[in-house]
């Protein structure tokens, strides 16, 4: 008997309808369309859009990176840096990178194992590790003391090994001398050491081209003051190198030899007006033809003594303060030492990884410093042979150093200038010096002073005390290529890309 009831009807559909009706309701919507039943052979399967899908890779990264980071705090690395670098080669991975430290090397080797562990290939690869470590004889390595791993050259020659007694000889003099100079100073009044630095520095605020010389018919290369600054040495992309009066800016010799441009000049520390007429060593130039050539007044085309031995091109070179020895950089990533008498090599020096441009000699003869075109320089002791200290923080390449006691300075492409202190063995100051390249940087005499120069085409002096600017100086059309101090402090000479020299005095005399 069916339900009489009239109204509103509280309970489940199902129980009002029969299967076979709702059978027929189904069928009546799909055939309306109202519902629509996909087959497994008609499935259709949308791609996500480029945005989703960057956003699904970023939190997939994201996952990896979390996990890698877990699984790090977990991963067992050695601490010994020979074992570090052990597991890094046999894994396939670099060893050490640039300005790499040991404690950067071990943190490297534990992000490797953990991404490794993430992957689920850990154990294999460390299993391979060890066996790789066994087979070529790991052993025996761990047995050589660190002291013996250091790097330098040997004496094997009774030559260097007395070039090196005399230089020993001749720095202990010297430090013995500037120490007792230096007590002496401590006796006199701080004032009077700061009103002579005071009068530099009004001096310095104060100066401006005194003279301007065509001096090549090609851009000028490199410039020295002589010792007693009364002549300067100009070298030039044309291969000559000129000495000229530094008061008249008259030419008094041209030196011919060299076949390539004129990469480096220095004076050799007794060089004086007076020697200029006799036969002593006037001058010693270094070029890219791979030569470097000491030069007196008696003979303007035949060198004194030609220095060769480099496999590349030279950068710079620079006499020993003693006079019996200069140095010389080249692109063979060496530098060396000659005996200036016979002409012979005592010492080829290696310890670059990129070519060697820039050398300088400290005062007392006891060190020299060498910078190459990766941007690191290095600190050798003459007397050993050994490298005492790395500079490493320039971006681009080192194209000049100069010492001023135990401070280096050293100027790069990176446009910026950092000093150097021997005593803390670390960069103390990083001095924002130019827009453009640093060509050079020297001290003054009494180092109160530091004059760079740069392609930007400016000449700026600064305060060594604390790196304050104290004057800017232009004048020349283009890049300034290098430039000196004299040794009153008081006067320079730059040399431009425009084939000029000039020379700067205090205003008062100009």
């Amino acid at each position: 008997m069916a339900d009489q009831r009239q109204g509103i009807y509280f309970g489940e559909i199902s129980a009002q309808q029969s299967p076979s009706v709702e059978a027929n309701s189904v069928e009546a919507g799909i055939r309306a369309g109202n519902i629509n039943i996909s087959s497994s052979t008609d499935r259709e399967v949308l791609e996500l859009s480029a945005s989703s899908r960057n956003a699904q890779e970023k939190h997939a990264e994201l996952l990896r990176s979390l996990e890698t980071e877990k699984r790090s705090r977990a991963v067992n690395v050695p601490t010994r840096p020979e074992e570090v670098i052990r597991q890094l080669r046999s894994l396939g991975h670099p060893i050490t990178l640039f300005g790499e430290r040991p404690e950067d090397r071990r943190a490297r080797l534990r992000t490797v194992l953990s991404s490794l562990a993430v992957d689920g290939v850990l154990p294999q690869a460390v299993s391979r590790a060890q066996d790789i470590s066994s087979s070529v004889g790991y052993e025996k390595e761990k047995k050589v003391p660190l002291e013996d791993q250091l790097f330098y050259v040997p004496v094997k020659s009774n030559d260097l090994k007395h070039a090196r007694q005399a230089l020993f000889n001749y720095s202990m003099v010297r430090t013995n001398t500037r120490l007792q100079h230096e007590r002496a100073q401590q006796d006199s009044s701080v004032f009077e050491l700061d009103a002579h630095a005071a009068d530099l520095y009004r001096t310095s605020q104060h100066i401006a081209v005194n003279a301007s010389q065509l001096a090549d018919v090609r851009p000028l290369s490199a410039v020295r003051f002589s010792p007693d600054a009364s002549m300067l040495a100009t070298g030039s992309w044309s291969s000559s190198v000129k000495l000229w009066d530094s008061k008249t800016c008259a030419l008094m010799h041209t030196f011919h030899g060299h076949t390539d441009r004129i990469t480096g000049i220095a004076w050799h520390p007794t060089a004086t007006s007076a020697a200029s007429t006799s036969s002593s060593l006037l001058v010693g130039s270094a070029s890219a033809d791979g030569t470097a050539k000491l030069w007196n007044q008696q003979d303007t085309k035949q060198p004194v003594v030609t220095l060769k031995g480099h496999q590349s091109r030279l950068g710079q070179l620079a006499f020993h303060p003693m006079g019996a020895h200069v140095l010389t950089a080249s692109y063979d990533h060496t530098w060396r030492l000659w005996d200036v008498e016979r002409g012979t090599e005592l010492l080829l020096q290696e310890g670059h990884y990129r070519e060697v441009y820039a050398i300088a000699c400290q005062g007392d003869g006891a060190l020299c410093a060498t910078g190459d075109l990766g941007g690191v320089g290095r600190v050798w002791d003459l007397r050993s042979g050994k490298s005492i200290m790395t500079l490493q923080g320039h971006a681009k390449q080192i194209v000049s150093l100069d010492w001023n006691g135990y401070v280096l300075a050293s100027g790069s492409d990176d446009h910026s200038v950092r000093i150097w202190d021997l005593r803390k063995r670390q960069n103390v100051y990083v001095v924002p010096a130019h827009d453009g390249m640093v060509s050079t940087v020297r001290f003054s005499a009494s180092g109160e002073i530091l004059a760079t120069s740069s392609f930007d085409g400016s000449i700026k002096l600064w305060r060594s005390r604390n790196w304050t600017l104290l004057s800017v100086l232009k004048g020349h059309d283009g890049k300034v290529m290098a430039m000196d101090v004299a040794p009153d402090e008081k006067h320079l000479v730059s040399i431009g890309f425009d084939r000029t020299f000039k020379t700067w005095a205090p205003d008062t005399e100009c």
